[in-house]
């Protein structure tokens, strides 16, 4: 389960790293909006589908919000890679909302998937650990972005950011895929 949950709450914290620290850049380099109450509503509408995510799958299981976070963050890092090459603002706006929304799950999956089963002496530490995790990912995450973008430019920097940032977040989905258990045979007489 730490794997699991920890996978999911780095892959969530490294795509909002990826949105909030280059969201703006993006939108004004990559797609040409020079508007700055649009580029403004591109990070707020990634705050609040971020937001209203949560509310809505408060009550789902744990795994299923992680598989589900990494999916939409996958579709929401194509949508991005879309956007920049074809410099589409509605497609950078679903972009940002399927990020919220794919950070929410992630996030919200991981923590519900280590309260159900951390026990209670451990839980207070094993939080601990793995938001340690999660800020080093993200803050490693926009360090490494914004050097790539630096030396190579901001669309080589997303296409390498949002290339390896959906590679996380379907490698938490992965982790949280039931694994089968094996089928009890029955007692051999001989």
């Amino acid at each position: 389960m730490f794997a699991t949950t920890t996978a999911a709450v780095a892959a969530g914290y490294v795509l909002g790293a990826l949105m909030l620290s280059l969201g703006s850049r993006i939108a004004l380099d990559l797609i040409g909006s020079s508007n700055a109450l649009v580029n403004g509503a591109v990070l707020a509408l990634f705050a609040a589908v971020t937001g209203v995510t949560a509310v809505f799958a408060r009550r789902l299981p744990g795994a299923r919000a992680i598989q589900a976070g990494g999916v939409v963050a996958a579709t929401a890092l194509a949508l991005l890679l879309l956007a920049a090459s074809q410099r589409a603002l509605p497609a950078f706006l679903l972009a940002s909302a399927l990020s919220g929304a794919g950070y929410s799950l992630l996030f919200l999956g991981g923590l519900t998937l280590i309260n159900a089963h951390a026990p209670g002496r451990h839980r207070a530490g094993t939080l601990s650990t793995i938001y340690l995790v999660g800020y080093l990912a993200m803050g490693a995450t926009a360090l490494a972005l914004g050097a790539i973008a630096t030396r190579w430019g901001l669309r080589v920097a997303i296409e390498i950011g949002a290339t390896g940032i959906a590679a996380m977040a379907l490698g938490a989905a992965a982790l949280a895929l039931p694994v089968p258990r094996p089928r009890r045979q029955g007692r051999v007489e001989t």
